[in-house]
């Protein structure tokens, strides 16, 4: 089911995002994604909704941003099928090293995101009908 993000209301939006968040979160920490393809999608959602960005410290999102942003260049997600193998065992290993000096506090940045959203969700069975 495809959510229609031009015809929520502004509830509706902040929960989507945070279900996404706490989706990302868990599946990273679970091992189904690569923490830093994690962090590359939960950045624009958080950046796209200040009652999100707001929720979690303004350490955590600039750590969130940084690390982003040393990603860059590598093929984490689904633009990996338009790479060459050799390049993407390349890129693979420099994602393995960074990861591995940062996955730690990757870690513990998205336990805190997720406290605290957690703490400040409100479910939507409690807005007015």
């Amino acid at each position: 089911m495809t959510m229609d993000l031009e015809h929520m209301s502004a509830e509706e939006f902040v929960e989507h995002g945070m279900s996404r968040i706490l989706q990302l979160v868990n599946d990273a920490t679970e091992g189904r994604i690569r923490l830093l393809l994690a962090v590359r999608q939960i950045v624009p959602v958080l950046h796209g909704s200040q009652s999100l960005e707001k929720r979690i410290s303004p350490e955590d999102f600039r750590f969130l941003i940084g690390v982003r942003s040393e990603c860059d260049e590598l093929p984490l997600g689904d633009e990996r099928q338009y790479w060459a193998p050799e390049s993407l065992r390349e890129k693979d290993l420099l994602a393995d090293k960074y990861e591995a000096q940062i996955g730690d506090r990757v870690r513990s940045t998205f336990a805190r995101i997720s406290t605290c959203l957690l703490q400040t969700h409100v479910p939507r069975s409690r807005f007015p009908q």
